[in-house]
């Protein structure tokens, strides 16, 4: 029984990761075109004293600053913000020039599949900066994120929770399956052990039926309000610290929720996620504008129709 999947709705959280961090492929070939285009960069173009070459990769030459611009384009392709390559990272991207050379001179790039695949990767890097560019264009001010915060009380908030979950009917373990009836009993002879001064985590580690957090003494993983099941979500909120729920109906069997800890959500501790949640629900809007303004249109009745090559 996996009760975070279970206390958690669907979610598509806040982009943590920085803008730029588009995908690997796609952005190795801008990197390669990027590395294309350094050799004939005029050196009127670097500063003084700057002119001078770094690198030499088969045919091609970077200087410092062109170097720079390129090793942070390889880099970001990776996931690394660095505007320099280690050795192993710079005799990997070697090998990838080298082998893109040998693939021009044998006019691989002129093959339709290959050069489809070189558009597709390039419109992804695109796609990807429009994105960041959007996000980082997306206007969010502190009273935007004041008035959201006062629209959705506890939403945001960061809940410490443990549980103790009784299973009921197949889910239940030993030969004698629980009845619902059982299950709800159960859970309520638990929650009247606490009340009367019992440890709650001794009661998980030998009652609860979650053996991955059983194990833990019924402690979870924090999580913010907003990412609560609906089920749990109003029992939740409603919690005292140190206080257990009654027994709540899941999908499986009952549960006993303690709220362990509650950071209540206030613009100073959570400006920087609401302004990255909110930029991202303002670029979703923008692209699902983008979509109605121009759907997709096919016709499968000419696709079927047409001679397949």
């Amino acid at each position: 029984m996996n009760f975070r999947r279970l206390m958690m709705k669907t979610m598509q959280p806040a982009r943590v990761c920085a803008p730029g961090a588009h995908l690997c492929l796609a952005g190795l070939v801008l990197a390669l075109q990027l590395g294309c285009s350094h050799a004939d960069t005029p050196a009127a173009a670097e500063a003084p004293g700057a002119s001078a070459v770094v690198l030499k990769i088969g045919d091609r030459s970077w200087t410092a600053g062109a170097y720079r611009r390129w090793a942070a384009a390889v880099n970001q392709a990776e996931g690394h913000p660095s505007a320099d390559l280690d050795d192993e990272a710079l005799a990997r991207t070697a090998q990838t020039l080298l082998l893109a050379d040998q693939a021009r001179a044998g006019g691989l790039d002129r093959d339709p599949q290959v050069a489809e695949q070189i558009r597709l990767a390039v419109d992804k890097v695109l796609a990807a900066a429009e994105r960041d560019r959007l996000f980082g264009s997306a206007p969010v001010s502190d009273g935007d994120i004041a008035r959201r915060l006062a629209e959705r009380p506890g939403a945001y908030d960061e809940f410490s929770l443990s549980h103790i979950f009784i299973a009921s009917g197949a889910k239940s373990a030993g030969p004698h399956p629980r009845s619902d009836r059982q299950a709800l009993a159960e859970a309520r002879r638990l929650r009247a052990l606490w009340a009367r001064g019992a440890s709650f985590e001794e009661l998980a580690r030998k009652h609860s039926d979650d053996s991955a957090s059983a194990r833990q003494g019924g402690h979870l993983p924090a999580l913010l309000g907003q990412y609560l099941s609906p089920a749990f979500a109003p029992a939740v909120i409603d919690l005292s610290e140190g206080e257990v729920s009654a027994p709540i109906r899941g999908s499986e069997g009952y549960h006993l929720i303690l709220l362990d800890a509650r950071k209540r959500a206030s613009l100073e501790s959570r400006r920087a996620f609401m302004a990255a949640l909110m930029r991202d629900e303002a670029v979703d809007q923008r692209i699902a504008e983008l979509l109605r303004a121009h759907p997709p249109q096919i016709d499968r009745a000419a696709l079927t129709a047409a001679p397949a090559p």
